[in-house]
C-alpha cells in the first residue's frame, strides 16, 4: 500500500487494489481495500483497440491473465474473454478486466482515487479527453480523483482541460528531466499572460 498526505492526514492507499490479497486492478481487489482499512487506492488505465478504457498496469496481458499479448492489439470484447483472476488463486477464477466507467462506482466512497495514466502506444486517440469524460460523468467529487503519470505531458493535457488533482511520477535518475518536461508542459496549459515571471 502507498501512503499520501491530505491536509496533513495520513491516508492509506491500496495499490492496484488490495493487489496483496487479490488479483490485482480486478473488482475483487478494489472491494478487499476497504475492507484492510485503505482511504483509497492506486490503478492504471490503458487504451484498448476499440477505443475503451481498461484498468490494467502492463501493456501485456500474459502475467495477469490466461491470455496473451498487447491491450493495444486487443478489443474489450476479447480481454473481456480471458480469466484475470486464476493467477492468484482459485477462488479468484472468472475475474474480468475492468473498464473505466465499470471501476468508478466501486470507489464513491473512497476519499482518494489516483489514477495512473500509461502512455498510450497509439498518440493518435485522445486518451485524456476519453478519460476526463467519463470520470466527469462518474458523479465523483473533484477532490476525490487524482492523475498520476511518468508521462508529464499527459498531465499537462489533464491540467490544460480541468482542474483535478496531478502528480508525476519519478525514477530517481530521471528525476531532474522529468521535471523540466512537466514544468514545460504545465506552463504550455496557460497563457503566456498568466505566467510569472521572476
Amino acid at each position: 500500500m502507498n501512503c499520501s498526505m491530505n491536509n496533513n492526514k495520513i491516508l492509506i492507499m491500496a495499490h492496484r487494489g488490495a493487489s496483496y490479497h487479490a488479483p490485482e486492478n480486478t473488482k475483487a481487489a478494489f472491494l478487499k481495500a476497504p475492507e484492510l482499512g485503505a482511504d483509497g487506492i492506486e490503478t492504471d488505465m490503458q487504451l484498448t483497440a476499440d477505443g475503451k478504457i481498461a484498468i490494467h498496469h502492463n501493456y501485456y496481458i500474459d502475467n495477469t491473465s490466461d491470455g496473451k499479448g498487447a491491450i493495444l492489439l486487443k478489443t474489450l470484447k476479447e480481454l473481456k474473454s480471458y480469466d484475470f483472476g486464476s493467477y492468484k488463486g482459485e477462488e479468484f477464477q472468472g475475474e474480468k478486466i475492468l473498464t473505466l466507467e465499470e471501476l468508478l462506482p466501486l470507489l464513491k466512497d473512497m476519499e482518494i482515487i489516483n489514477l495512473e495514466l500509461k502512455s498510450p502506444l497509439d498518440k493518435s486517440v485522445d486518451f485524456v479527453g476519453k478519460i476526463l469524460k467519463i470520470v466527469d460523468k462518474s458523479g465523483l467529487k473533484e477532490e476525490q480523483v487524482m492523475f498520476s503519470s511518468f508521462d508529464a505531458k499527459l498531465l499537462g493535457k489533464i491540467k490544460k482541460k480541468s482542474s483535478y488533482r496531478v502528480g508525476l511520477l519519478t525514477l530517481q535518475e530521471k528525476m531532474q528531466s522529468m521535471r523540466r518536461e512537466l514544468a514545460a508542459s504545465m506552463a504550455a496549459s496557460y497563457p503566456v499572460k498568466d505566467v510569472v515571471k521572476f
